[in-house]
């Protein structure tokens, strides 16, 4: 069974109540705070805190230092002489402490001495930064951990950036796992290792591959999930995409320690520990693209019973096919009379269109191509009849209807099934299949659960119009996919920053339940298209898209249409630190 570190942010530890609460908690394993043995305090204060922690069951196994990236204090690359060895004569004293305490390991970011464009004389900064602190670490039996990081560059290291840039705009870089080993094996010691970060890692793709890079030399763990797509944002494990099966089958009996670098996703650590314990136990259920199945209602990873000895894996069939890709045109895409003289140079096979458009301008786009599919605007307690008659007019196929509030967490979606059930009979009268959508008719608070969503349209025998920025608005583009997809007739593409994008947590302007759901071109938002495209072409072959998002900086339809393709191709540069698309000077999209 693991053994799982919990960090004691917010804990003072000289508080005998407060160390009881950590112990019944259930975590015996500490992260501890610096400032807990470091400010105010002595080398005798190091070793009674270390007293009075085994005194109550619990043991400091690993204490994060301060860092810095590039020029930044406390970074192996700074070259303020005075400074740098002020921040070496701080963190011997840690390290010494820190073998008071009984700490096993400490991590070290190298400041950007590991960026696979790091210049000699960085590599050689950060050996002599570990070599200064080496006689410290073998003295107090303390392992330097080499972490392998993510480097946000400030603003202002570049000339002409200036001002304050939005997490998500900064230029983000990754460690090379090669020159880490490198420089790992160089020292040859027992005291320099690495600490294996899984965010990191997954952010690039590259978690179990790296895992297997750095096996035999992980000293320490720091585990925490992201959707693969998104910002660093060190949520709990389980409720983000990592391959959590295979990294606890290939950890073996490594008994480094692993250290939750995360807060409870649900603000309880009781609860996170039981579904820590559970993950590592392999009772879960595991869908495809990598997230764990969560309770419909509270969001909470389902945990299977004790006697399950293995992971639930639904399977992912591997398939193949050619999708057209389209407009659905509405106020977001739309500009006066351009649109139809734009539709006949794409030279589009057929459209779609949104009930925000009037009927004067739909005339003249169903003379450049057929409207199959009119977007109601419309939720399920509310008069369709209107939108069913304009729908007619124009020869559409299908009609696309909002779900609303019935699917959310908390409500039985059966209430609707009546409702569905004489829409779609209705729609049929008209020639019209009805597709339900998940994305609402206003700005959403909470996301519409899909499996709920498969349930009702399973039960009423209805399709789905996949809207892949409402879901993407709560970070849920590629599991709401894999959901929905037995029961999904086209998907609308548009694209946003994502849930927490702006600010992940942590970030000093984080606010939580903030959706930015503006309906941004695709690839001009952090969606994970590339992805949700390879997946559609192995699920739903030939399944139509259609962009409904606003066009970027008001480019004409044939470069939206370009743009879109290539981007659904994956054949453009994705930046892994935050899913966006890497653009020209001029803003538009590299293709």
């Amino acid at each position: 069974m693991f053994e799982f570190c919990f960090g004691t942010h917010g804990f003072d530890l000289w508080n005998a109540g407060d160390r009881k609460t950590l112990r019944e908690i259930g975590f015996r394993q500490l992260s501890i705070n610096c400032r807990d043995f470091m400010d105010g305090h002595d080398r005798e204060d190091a070793a009674q805190l270390r007293s009075l922690l085994e005194s109550d069951g619990l043991a400091a196994v690993t204490s994060h230092p301060p860092f810095g990236s590039f020029n930044e204090p406390f970074s192996t690359l700074r070259q303020d002489p005075e400074g740098l060895a002020q921040d070496l004569e701080w963190m011997k004293e840690f390290i010494l402490r820190c073998g008071l305490l009984g700490v096993r390991a400490i991590p070290l970011h190298t400041g950007g001495a590991m960026l696979p464009r790091a210049q000699r004389w960085e590599t050689e900064s950060a050996r002599r930064y570990v070599e200064a602190l080496l006689p410290a670490a073998e003295e107090a039996g303390v392992i330097i951990a080499i972490e392998n990081t993510n480097h946000a560059t400030p603003v202002g290291f570049y000339p002409g950036m200036t001002g304050q840039v939005p997490l998500n705009r900064n230029l983000w870089e990754f460690d090379d796992t090669n020159r880490i080993l490198d420089f790992v094996h160089s020292f040859r010691s027992p005291f320099v290792k690495i600490c294996y970060d899984t965010g990191h890692s997954h952010l690039l793709g590259k978690m179990l591959p790296d895992l297997d890079a750095f096996l035999d030399d992980i000293a320490l763990f720091h585990i925490h999930d992201n959707d693969g797509a998104g910002n660093d944002s060190h949520t709990q494990p389980g409720y983000g995409s990592t391959p959590w099966r295979a990294f606890f089958e290939k950890i073996g009996d490594i008994r480094a320690p692993l250290f939750v670098e995360a807060g409870p996703y649900f603000g309880d650590p009781a609860l996170m520990l039981a579904e820590l314990n559970a993950i590592a136990e392999n009772r879960v259920t595991v869908k495809p693209g990598g997230f764990l199945k969560k309770d419909e209602d509270t969001g909470r990873i389902v945990i299977l019973p004790e006697q399950s000895d293995s992971v639930q894996e639904i399977p992912l069939e591997a398939q193949c096919g050619a999708a057209p890709v389209t407009f659905l045109f509405n106020r977001f895409n739309t500009y006066q009379d351009h649109a139809p003289r734009e539709i006949a140079a794409c030279g589009l096979p057929f459209i779609g269109a949104s009930a925000d458009v009037p009927e004067f301008m739909l005339r003249m786009m169903a003379q450049s191509a057929p409207i199959t599919v009119y977007d109601s605007c419309r939720s399920l307690d509310e008069d369709v009849a209107p939108a069913i008659a304009v729908a007619e007019t124009f020869s559409a196929r299908q009609l696309i209807v909002s779900v609303g509030h019935f699917c959310d967490a908390g409500r039985n979606e059966m209430d609707a099934l009546e409702t569905v059930r004489a829409l779609s009979a209705q729609c049929r009268a008209h020639n019209l299949e009805l597709l339900l959508t998940n994305r609402r008719p206003f700005s959403p608070d909470v996301p519409v659960s899909a499996e709920k969503l498969l349930r009702l349209c399973e039960a009423a025998d209805v399709r789905i119009a996949f809207d892949a920025g409402a879901s993407h608005a709560a970070r849920r583009a590629l599991e709401d996919f894999h959901d929905l997809h037995p029961r999904i007739a086209l998907i609308l593409l548009n694209d946003n920053l994502g849930r927490e994008a702006l600010c992940p947590v942590g970030h000093e302007d984080y606010i939580p339940g903030t959706f930015p759901d503006d309906m941004r071109q695709p690839g001009y938002g952090t969606a994970p298209f590339p992805a949700l495209a390879d997946a559609a072409r192995q699920l739903i072959p030939e399944i139509p898209f259609y962009i409904n998002g606003q066009k970027h900086a008001h480019a004409t339809l044939d470069v939206v249409l370009l743009e879109t393709r290539t981007l659904l191709a994956g054949k453009v540069y994705t930046n892994p630190a935050g899913g966006s698309i890497g653009k020209k000077e001029n803003g538009r999209m590299i293709v």
